[in-house]
């Protein structure tokens, strides 16, 4: 059997709405509390939390709508993972550094991180049947997390991809002992 998958993970729909739903609660209990209709508050106080809850809720929103990219995932036969983020264009933005690298150098006008980047599958990563949090660390050491719902990828690819990342948990752990 091999585990080798590809999937290129979107927006999930669920997800959004759920931080959406989230956001809007915590505006409205900011205007309960500005507005006096929950507890007894001097006016500055009140004042004060209702627009923190606003700013907080509106910080959030905003965030999550600015961070979410389109990224394919591909899991090989043998476990190592590779990540790249796809653009608009579909293509890897071009390297045009000259100035850098040298007019000659052949990396110049090429796309960058054309295969994706490998990753190693970290241990704290969350494997559930409805929800994968894959917690990955890059070359570089930097660390990111990919939030993963089955809206985002499909059934088929979901199920796919929960059965590598599971067979490269339990794989690793295996190695550990």
């Amino acid at each position: 059997m091999s585990i080798a998958v590809s999937a290129v993970i979107t927006r999930s729909r669920c997800l959004s709405s759920a931080i959406a739903g989230m956001c809007a609660c915590v505006m409205a209990a900011g205007y309960s509390i500005a507005t006096g209709l929950v507890g007894e508050l001097p006016a500055l106080e009140k004042t004060a939390i209702g627009g923190i809850c606003f700013l907080i809720a509106a910080y959030v929103f905003f965030r999550t709508v600015k961070s979410e990219k389109t990224c394919e995932i591909h899991v090989s036969g043998t476990g190592q993972i590779r990540l790249r983020q796809v653009f608009k264009s579909g293509l890897s933005p071009v390297r045009k550094d000259a100035e850098y690298f040298g007019a000659g150098h052949p990396d110049v006008g090429y796309p960058v991180n054309q295969h994706g980047e490998t990753v190693r599958l970290l241990p704290v990563s969350t494997l559930w049947s409805w929800l994968l949090i894959l917690h990955l660390r890059h070359e570089n050491g930097r660390n990111s997390i990919l939030t993963i719902l089955p809206d985002a990828v499909g059934e088929e690819s979901f199920r796919a991809l929960l059965v590598a990342c599971r067979w490269i948990a339990t794989r690793r752990a295996e190695d550990a002992r």
